[in-house]
């Protein structure tokens, strides 16, 4: 439905969610508990595991890391595939709390207990504390800037001395770049979802320069991108 009134939110830039479902697409997804539900299996299908999370953690090292929070880690799929990876690190899944109940499931049937928990709350108002690794993916995507910096900021403020923030998000090329045929098929597809669900100036896929004018406003410095064997992204940054 929100596909077939893309035009209007083109023209207009207003979000086709807000005139589908008469409301913002998150909340509709959190007054509907059905189309919620399909959507969390969605984020976490068969499909993001070998096309998103998996290419990510085979991007970059983790292992070398203590204590990871995956923030708005969903029903905890990314971070146990990463536990699964790496041995050593110990994990939090970090979301809304309605995702308690599957999130605690999957980290118990992965027997992974002892290794992993989740933590309900809001990003937006902060994130757990001592991490030296914080994940956000396929987060910032869904927010403009000034609402996309402040968990950003609340990472900032909650991250260990020494720790590093990641972002695993589609990455538009800069002109100049190259464009491999799938990844910019793959990565302009998605820009059309965020515009769709969120408008504009809302939720969408930034370049390397607004990645880093946007980890810069929250107190990091981007370090590094790197590509991994799917479309996604892995960037590495810093406190500033």
């Amino acid at each position: 439905m929100r596909w077939a009134d893309l035009l209007a939110t083109v023209r207009t830039g207003q979000s086709a969610s807000d005139r589908v479902f008469g409301m913002p697409f998150y909340q509709y997804l959190s007054q509907n508990r059905a189309a919620g539900a399909l959507f969390d299996r969605a984020m976490t299908s068969a499909g993001w595991v070998r096309y998103r999370f998996r290419p990510a953690i085979e991007a970059y090292d983790f292992g070398q890391f203590r204590t990871i929070v995956d923030v708005g880690g969903g029903n905890g799929t990314l971070m146990l595939e990463l536990m699964k990876a790496y041995p050593q690190p110990t994990g939090t899944v970090f979301d809304v709390p309605r995702l308690a109940e599957v999130a605690r499931k999957n980290i118990e049937a992965a027997g992974l207990t002892s290794r992993c928990q989740f933590f309900g709350g809001n990003a937006f108002e902060a994130v757990p504390d001592g991490g030296d690794a914080y994940i956000l993916s396929n987060f910032v995507i869904s927010w403009g800037d000034e609402e996309a910096v402040v968990p950003l900021r609340n990472c900032r403020k909650a991250i260990a001395p020494g720790g590093k923030l990641f972002l695993v998000e589609w990455m538009l090329p800069m002109a100049g770049e190259p464009r491999e045929e799938f990844r910019f098929w793959d990565t302009v597809t998605m820009d059309l979802i965020m515009l769709a669900a969120f408008g504009s100036p809302s939720g969408y896929v930034r370049n390397r320069i607004e990645f880093q004018a946007l980890l810069e406003a929250a107190g990091f410095a981007l370090t590094t991108v790197i590509p991994t064997q799917a479309s996604v992204c892995v960037l590495e940054a810093v406190p500033a």
